[in-house]
C-alpha cells in the first residue's frame, strides 16, 4: 500500500556558491535574496566547487545523507517530515547560509519532491503471481513500444510507449493533478491508448513501471513521480528479469 509522507523518502534539488569567508559568502547572500537571477552567473564567476563553472552551481537531485553532514542537516531538517513542510519550509528561508569543511555555502533550493522507489523482481513475482488479488494491489504500467508487446508482454499492464508521450502525456498529467481525462479524437496512435485506464490512474496507488531490462522504466517511474503520482516504483530489471525469474512465463527478446 501506499506509505504516508513522512515515510517516504525525499529528493531536493539544490544549487550553491562556494567561497572562502564568511565575509564573502554573507555578501553573496544579500545579493542573491535581493536579485535571485543573479546566482547562476554569481555561482559561474565565485564559486570554487566545479558545479560553478560547469552547471551554474546546480548540484542536481540529493536524497538525505548523502552529502556533508551541515549541508544535509540544512537542505533535510530531521524535524520536518512531510514534502509539503519541507517545501514550505526551503521557501520560506532561500537563499540560506551554511558552513562545512570546504567552506562557505550561499544555498538556494529549488524543488522538493518524493524519491523514486525501486521494487526488487523477487517482490514483484510474489505478488504478480499470488493472485488476482494481490496483482489488483499495483497499478502496473509498462513503457515499452509496441512492437515489443508482440514479442513479450505481461497481463494487466497499462501500455504507456515512451516514444508516444506526445499522445498521452496531457492526460496522465491531467489524472496526477486529479483532473478528468478526455480520450482525443484520433490517429492510430490515440485510438490504440487504453483511455479507460488512463482515466482510472489513481495518484496515490502504488504504480509499478517497467521496460525490458529497467532502463526506460527508471527514467520514466522519475518523471511519474515529478508530475505528481506518489508512490512510483521502477521493477528492477523489467520484463526480461521476470521471464528469467518465472516459473510460468519466459519470453525473452
Amino acid at each position: 500500500g501506499a506509505l504516508t509522507d513522512g515515510a517516504r523518502e525525499k529528493v531536493v534539488r539544490a544549487r550553491h556558491i562556494l567561497v572562502d569567508s564568511e565575509e564573502l559568502a554573507r555578501e553573496l547572500l544579500a545579493q542573491v535574496a535581493q536579485t535571485p537571477v543573479a546566482f547562476e552567473q554569481l555561482a559561474r564567476t565565485l564559486s570554487t566547487c566545479p558545479s560553478g563553472a560547469a552547471k551554474g552551481g546546480d548540484l542536481g537531485w540529493i536524497r538525505a545523507r548523502e552529502i556533508t553532514a551541515p549541508l544535509d542537516a540544512l537542505l533535510f531538517p530531521p524535524e520536518i517530515a512531510s514534502l509539503e513542510a519541507l517545501s514550505a519550509h526551503h521557501a520560506q528561508r532561500n537563499p540560506q547560509l551554511v558552513q562545512t569543511q570546504f567552506g562557505w555555502h550561499v544555498v538556494e533550493v529549488r524543488e522538493v519532491r518524493a524519491a523514486v522507489g525501486v521494487i526488487s523482481m523477487d517482490e514483484f513475482v510474489a505478488r504478480y503471481e499470488k493472485s488476482a488479488d494481490s496483482r489488483a494491489e499495483m497499478q502496473l504500467v509498462d513503457v515499452r513500444e509496441r512492437w515489443e508487446l508482440g514479442l513479450a508482454r505481461l497481463d494487466d499492464f497499462l501500455n504507456l510507449p515512451m516514444s508516444e508521450y506526445e499522445v498521452w502525456g496531457d492526460a496522465v498529467e491531467a489524472r496526477a493533478r486529479g483532473d478528468a481525462v478526455r480520450s482525443p479524437p484520433g490517429s492510430d496512435a490515440e485510438d490504440a491508448m487504453d483511455w479507460n485506464a488512463i482515466a482510472a490512474l489513481d495518484v496515490e496507488k502504488e504504480l509499478v513501471v517497467m521496460c525490458h531490462h529497467g532502463v526506460r522504466s527508471a527514467q520514466m517511474a522519475a518523471y511519474f513521480t515529478q508530475i505528481g503520482l506518489r508512490n512510483v516504483r521502477n521493477l528492477t530489471g523489467g520484463i526480461d528479469l521476470y521471464a528469467l525469474s518465472s516459473d510460468v512465463y519466459n519470453s525473452r527478446y
